[in-house]
């Protein structure tokens, strides 16, 4: 059995609720260790194998305080080695840049996956984190990329091809029914948008394609999530506003703030129509890989109006297994919406599709097995496991 150390800041945010099935889906032959510093939501993101620092206190006396410095919190350290830890597994480069002093106090390998803003946003706010970047693709044994899109743009800033791999995010396909969506064209079309508001979703967008592309009076729309907290997010939840009152769509809009994943699955049953009208920022920020929303949308039979933005045509086959249009341009995505519209007879082709696509390229339990064949191999090569 291999062990390997998933350091995080928080365990754990619904937002990511992607990151425990990543966990879950891991293989007997591999026995994850998440180290913390803060934890929420235990009873919907339960693992066995989980390590706060504030619970720690009161058995190592000499934890360090924990912060956002560059330096090893001593519980890590003192953990990994009680427990035999083989490898460490870093989420986001951000914190992968933290923990390179960890992996190389311990003497194990060290991989590091990206996400999204921080393979844009940060790199592009700072040449701080670009020298950060570049230090940590220098150290780290290898980077692991959703997708090709978001390996070309780590690429771009300085990580070696050699160590890149791409590893999907996945989706329990077992636990997703399929039920293909329809629609009869005569009763109001449900539509369904789920994220955090921020300005990479592009939900602004979407509604103005959404009353650009049907008359509201045929249209219902519910729109999942809320803001972070953050003063970016809060102001693109005004900017959501706005444009509900300026489409008129206000009325025909239901807002449920956020819901745990079993109730946004319960949810999306009742909608016809998936949509993310994804797209890069003002800031930078973009969605590096896809939204793991869309792989289940797609799993399940619903039909998907998306954008061409990061690796979400990788996932989504324009017009094969869904609809897609220009990032930022409402026209686009709103002709987007009225292709699939007009595609009815189409529908349970593309959803076959579509669903023979996540399960052979996105079930969750074939990407933990190829995970922990990645572990495996790493471990080997560098010496530090035998089994």
């Amino acid at each position: 059995m291999i062990k390997v150390a998933h350091p995080v800041h928080h365990w754990l945010p619904q937002t990511q609720a992607w990151l425990h099935a990543l966990i879950s889906s891991l293989p007997i032959s591999v026995q994850p260790h998440v180290f913390c510093e803060t934890t929420a939501n235990l009873n919907q993101f339960c693992v066995e194998n989980l390590y706060a620092a504030r619970g720690l206190r009161r058995t190592v006396q000499s934890v360090a305080r924990v912060s956002g410095l560059r330096r090893i919190p001593r519980f890590e350290a003192r953990f990994c080695r009680m427990l035999g830890i083989d490898l460490i597994h870093s989420h986001f480069g951000n914190r992968a840049w933290r923990d390179v002093p960890l992996a190389e106090k311990l003497g194990i390998p060290h991989i590091a996956t990206f996400y999204g803003y921080d393979v844009s946003m940060l790199p592009a706010s700072s040449n701080t984190w670009k020298r950060r970047y570049l230090d940590l693709f220098s150290r780290v044994h290898t980077v692991l990329a959703e997708g090709p899109y978001m390996a070309q743009s780590l690429q771009k800033i300085g990580c070696p091809p050699g160590k890149l791999i791409v590893q999907h995010l996945g989706v329990d396909i077992r636990s997703i029914q399929f039920r293909p969506r329809k629609w009869n064209g005569s009763e109001p079309l449900r539509i369904l948008i789920s994220s955090s508001f921020v300005e990479k979703k592009g939900i602004p967008d979407a509604i103005h394609a959404i009353a650009r592309a049907i008359p509201s009076k045929d249209v219902r729309l519910t729109i999942i999530g809320d803001a972070t907290g953050e003063n970016r997010s809060i102001r693109e939840k005004q900017r959501i506003g706005q444009a509900l009152v300026d489409t008129r769509l206000g009325p025909n809009t239901r807002m449920t703030g956020y819901l745990t994943h079993a109730a946004m699955t319960a949810e999306s049953l009742k909608h016809h129509i998936f949509m993310a009208a994804s797209k890069t920022a003002a800031d930078g920020d973009t969605e590096g890989g896809a939204p793991v929303t869309i792989l289940e949308m797609a799993a399940s039979g619903m039909p998907v109006v998306s954008t061409r933005h990061a690796d979400i045509p990788n996932v989504i086959d324009d017009p094969a297994s869904g609809w897609l249009g220009d990032p930022g341009d409402c026209e686009s995505i709103a002709e987007a919406l009225t292709r699939c519209l007009s595609d009815l007879p189409r529908w349970m082709t593309v959803l076959e599709t579509g669903r023979a696509r996540m399960e052979s390229e996105f079930d969750l339990s074939r990407q933990g097995e190829r995970l922990a064949g990645i572990y495996l191999r790493i471990a080997r090569d560098s010496g530090g496991f035998s089994q």
